[in-house]
């Protein structure tokens, strides 16, 4: 009887033994001596700690992240309009899909009074605010009308013109973009006499009218500051530089000769970066023929 008494007593004992090796897999040391060492923060599926997600980035905040996440939003749309047209242009189709909705300034300038005028070339993308931002005349490289960070920057002049496109000359800057945005299409098509004789008509839309220009010269040209180092109020500098302009002979280079531009006239010039060339500007001319 002592013998089965310490039989079972062994058996009792191997049984809890066994129960209690079974929990060692909880211990984290257990588990490092048998090869399952425990999953880190870094390769559990959920993060350890969760970092702020891009829509709260300190960044986005100080530029207001609503508003730039419908901007990205529409710049989307943008680009994909932007790139239908340049399929477009290339295949040589006139581009008479572009629809243009009245200007309504008390809303822009609501947005941004630095919008002070818009720029509209018919049958193009071309359907931009212009701006100036006093002061700085660098500001709207970088930035779109509200303001924000933005590659494609803005349409814009500087403080060298006045508001009032009454100077003779006026020089409206745009990035030559490769989407076909800002003033990226003029390369793109204004190097083809044909389509400058059919899409001749430039408007600028101020607040209270709207002058009517025809489009005369696309050309290359030096990328010297012209408002800077020429003064066109001097009738002989602005002959003997429209004339330099209109001389220029290059396989991208569209000049109408048939219209003829006099100190007298006003003429607006815009700027662009000349693809491929860091020394040059690529240049579409327009003189103005009427105001409505």
């Amino acid at each position: 009887m002592k013998t089965q008494k310490a039989v079972l007593a062994l058996l009792l004992t191997c049984v809890f033994a066994l129960s209690a090796c079974g929990n060692d897999a909880a211990d984290p040391s257990s588990s490092a001596a048998s090869g399952n060492a425990p999953v880190s923060a870094a390769e559990s599926s959920e993060p350890f700690s969760k970092e702020p997600s891009a829509e709260s980035s300190d960044e986005e905040n100080s530029e207001g992240p609503s508003e730039i996440s419908d901007e990205a939003s529409s710049e989307e749309e943008s680009d994909v309009s932007d790139e239908m047209s340049e399929e477009s242009e290339e295949s040589g189709e006139e581009t008479s899909e572009y629809v243009y909705e009245d200007v309504n300034f008390a809303v822009y300038q609501k947005i941004n009074k630095d919008i002070y005028a818009w720029i509209r070339i018919p049958g193009t993308p071309i359907d931009y605010p212009i701006l100036n931002r006093k002061g700085d005349n660098e500001y709207y490289l970088k930035r779109n009308y509200y303001r924000y960070a933005d590659t494609r920057g803005s349409i814009f002049t500087e403080d060298y013109n006045n508001r009032d496109f009454n100077d003779p000359v006026t020089l409206i800057y745009g990035h030559n973009m490769s989407s076909g945005s800002m003033f990226g299409s003029i390369q793109k098509t204004y190097t083809k006499k044909s389509f400058m004789q059919s899409h001749k008509e430039l408007q600028i839309i101020l607040p209270d009218k709207t002058y009517t220009y025809e489009i005369f010269a696309a050309v290359p040209y030096s990328n010297i500051h012209l408002m800077y180092y020429y003064d066109f109020t001097n009738t002989y500098v602005f002959t003997e530089v429209m004339n330099d302009i209109l001389s220029v002979r290059a396989m991208n280079a569209v000049v109408d000769k048939t219209v003829k531009v006099t100190p007298d006239d006003h003429i607006v010039i815009l700027s662009t970066c000349l693809s491929g060339n860091g020394n040059q500007r690529y240049l579409l001319l327009a003189v103005r023929r009427d105001a409505e």
